[in-house]
């Protein structure tokens, strides 16, 4: 499975913000209030999906099948940088997703689960240039490779469901890494405190979903 064009999404305490693919038109959505999570589908109709509860994210992941899953291959991969599902009804202290799309223009979400622990490495590069003001920007120092920041073993679940956010687009290609990293809570404090409020969107029905691993 061949993948470019990553843009990392980050959730902490069951986190995770807009990003450029999930945001079709300027409709204020958000995680609290009149525009929270069971709300979104009545705020456009480019939403509608975010109700339909069919191929919704995010979901327990339970009950996988067991199946021969093709090593992955990730290649021309780009960051930007920012964390929900669950592995067999646990919930983690902050998922990392990162966004690719194929040649052929479909979307493939990674993500990587983090439990408390010794300091990421990886993280810390960009925690270090973490914008602490609502859009602003800033630039990173160094390079980063994206392959810094999955787990060495990639055994993973995969599955097809939606974004995470608004317009909820269906039909994305799911690659949960089944081995976890470490975060430490200094560094979970830092991005909630710079975040300033909740991401997370509910755990959704998985319907029946069919699971691989």
């Amino acid at each position: 499975m061949s993948l470019i064009a990553g843009t990392i999404l980050l959730v902490a305490c069951q986190s995770e913000t807009q990003s450029k693919t999930s945001k079709p038109q300027e409709v204020q959505w958000s995680y609290a209030g009149i525009t929270s999570p069971e709300h979104w589908g009545d705020l456009s109709k480019d939403y509608k999906l975010s109700k339909a509860d069919k191929e919704q994210s995010h979901i327990n992941i339970t009950g996988a099948e067991n199946v021969d899953l093709p090593e992955l291959n990730l290649n021309n991969q780009e960051s930007e940088g920012q964390v929900e599902n669950e592995l067999d009804g646990k919930t983690y202290t902050l998922v990392g997703h990162f966004v690719y799309k194929t040649y052929n223009g479909k979307i493939a979400v990674l993500s990587v689960l983090y439990n408390y622990g010794d300091k990421n490495q990886a993280l810390q590069l960009s925690w270090d240039k973490m914008p602490q003001a609502t859009n602003t920007e800033t630039d990173l120092s160094q390079a980063i490779s994206l392959d810094d920041f999955y787990p060495e073993n990639k055994v993973y679940c995969n599955f097809e469901v939606s974004l995470t956010t608004p317009p909820c687009t269906e039909g994305v290609n799911w690659i949960v890494f089944k081995s976890q990293e470490t975060v430490s809570k200094e560094q979970v404090e830092e991005f909630t405190q710079a975040l300033g409020f909740e991401n997370n969107r509910p755990i959704q029905d998985a319907n029946g979903k069919k699971i691989k691993e």
